[in-house]
């Protein structure tokens, strides 16, 4: 008789799946390397890319051909690497074959295939082929507005991490009016309506949530795969941009080595400026909006603020490199910076962000935890370079973690929406310490109205969007399902060995990510005996 799994059995494989994503996602890393042993000897710099720097293929199709498949990707190498060799891992996007060439054509990959409807481009159905509940109505009835802090885990933990899923994932979608009658039906709108009696929008008359499908890549595939906008490898392309042109639009050229930036009284900000792409910009306040490698940068303050502290870096070890080094030339200087920037990165979520979020031991048995010294340097060339779509849509989803809260000025989370004015007034020091003093809340279905109701508002509106809205239909839109006929192709265990083998598991010491004199006693993403 198939083994049948009740509410909490299917709960334990949907957070094992999500763990399965997680490490998926950060073992393929490109390499990392101690920071002590970069400045020790940085004339030399580090080739902190491996192999990829010679072979960097972004990813690969579900559809590629066989031929295509036989080949690797041994001869996807750049064309022009005599015009500019080190900075290969930018100008691969366009000197890659048609499959993988441009941004638009990178496929998020699917670890299951999923059951799709209508055809090709279908949308996803009930069991009896109707229509799926209402996005809204789901958020409002199961993901409630509840506070329940955490512990041990401050919300610098909650703000890096949405730093590294700004670095490895992007949606693209085209900027239709869904909302409005013309559009709704068009293929690539799917807007989220709205009861008259909402609890919350009923007072503003709103009864429409605008959302487009994400861009589907041009590949031969049997089903709808979507796009990824950014490298899907861990490379601050959200300071350094995947664009060539926008790459050397933010550098100053000028044989320092630096990126441009702002300096003014009360320190060093990113360039002034609104990105055209940019959606988080708010009108009319364009000259105060900041700009850099990638265009949601100011999507909030607080992650504006981690961005900013990144370009400080860049610009400060780019001066040591020149006093080090005053014969290099502008591209060997910035580009030897750049690599030890994003080794600190790299250094950051593996010795300090995953840690908390699957915990030491997890890291331990897939190999992931990064020794001292050379040591710390590696990296798997049989890893594919791309990002699986499970983890795009649901595992790093972690968004109960984001509390209304952040420590500093007396403000919750949606005033620092579309908000670079906080940076401008010179409380960055303010929002980064009070990040590392305020919890974070529990890994669970409770959601603040932070972002259930003011999601991206902007000055003078009262209202924003709903993200657990837009998560529902972003999953049913890239079929991120997790179906009975899945679960059966998955190896079978017993409920009680899952139980035993992941309910007892320590954590590391206290660092920035941790509320202040505690230690972490139990992971962020692991299942606690109390909630079985």
């Amino acid at each position: 008789m198939p083994w049948t799994p009740n509410r909490k059995e299917k709960m334990i494989y949907l957070s094992y799946i999500n763990l399965f994503m997680f490490i998926a996602t950060f073992r393929k890393v490109v390499s990392l390397h101690q920071f002590h042993s970069l400045i020790q000897n940085p004339g030399k710099g580090v080739n902190f890319y491996g192999d990829i720097q010679n072979n960097p293929a972004m990813g690969v199709y579900n559809g590629m051909s066989s031929e295509d498949r036989s080949r690797g990707f041994d001869q996807f190498d750049c064309l022009d690497r005599a015009y500019n060799p080190s900075n290969c891992d930018i100008r691969w996007i366009m000197q890659q074959p048609a499959y993988i060439k441009t941004w638009h054509e990178k496929p998020m990959l699917l670890s299951f295939i999923p059951p799709y409807y209508e055809g090709f481009g279908g949308f996803r159905k009930s069991v009896k082929g109707g229509p799926l509940p209402e996005p809204r109505n789901i958020s409002l009835k199961i993901f409630k507005d509840r506070s329940r802090p955490a512990d041990k885990v401050s919300f610098q933990f909650v703000t890096f991490g949405l730093l590294v899923a700004l670095d490895l994932v992007s949606s693209g979608h085209p900027p239709t009016d869904c909302c409005s009658k013309e559009n709704a039906n068009k293929p690539e709108c799917k807007p989220i309506s709205i009861r008259p009696d909402d609890k919350f929008y009923s007072q503003f008359n709103k009864t429409c949530m605008d959302f487009q499908r994400t861009y589907q890549c041009d590949c031969q595939t049997t089903h709808r795969a979507q796009k990824n906008g950014v490298t899907s490898a861990i490379d601050l392309s959200s300071l350094y941009s995947v664009s060539e042109d926008k790459a050397m639009e933010i550098r100053r050229l000028d044989g320092s080595g630096k990126l441009k930036s702002n300096d003014s009284s009360i320190g060093t900000l990113l360039l002034t400026g609104k990105d055209p792409a940019d959606p988080f910009c708010p009108k009319l306040q364009e000259s105060e909006c900041f700009k850099g490698g990638d265009p949601r940068l100011n999507q909030h303050a607080s992650l504006t603020g981690v961005l900013t502290i990144f370009l400080r870096e860049h610009n400060r070890i780019a001066t040591i490199l020149k006093q080090m080094n005053p014969h290099w030339e502008e591209e060997k200087l910035f580009q030897e910076t750049r690599k030890i920037v994003i080794a600190e990165f790299q250094c950051i979520i593996f010795k300090d962000y995953l840690p908390i979020l699957v915990g030491p031991r997890i890291l331990e048995e897939f190999g992931m935890t990064v020794k001292d010294g050379t040591n710390g340097m590696q990296y798997d060339s049989s890893v594919i370079l791309a990002i699986w779509n499970e983890f795009s849509t649901a595992s790093f989803r972690l968004h109960s973690t984001v509390p209304t809260k952040i420590g500093a000025l007396h403000l919750r989370f949606k005033d620092t929406f579309s908000n670079p004015d906080l940076l401008r007034q010179g409380h960055l020091s303010q929002l980064l310490k009070g990040s590392q003093k305020a919890p974070s809340e529990q890994f669970d279905r409770y959601v603040v109205t932070d972002l259930t109701d003011f999601l991206y508002q902007m000055p003078g509106m009262k209202y924003g969007q709903d993200l657990v809205s837009f998560n529902i239909q972003r999953g049913r839109d890239h079929e991120a399902e997790f179906t009975a006929a899945q679960r059966s192709s998955l190896k079978q265990c017993s409920f009680a060995r899952l139980l035993c083998d992941n309910t007892d598991i320590n954590e590391i010491t206290k660092n920035p990510f941790l509320l202040p004199d505690k230690r972490v006693s139990i992971i962020v993403v692991a299942i606690r005996k109390s909630q079985i």
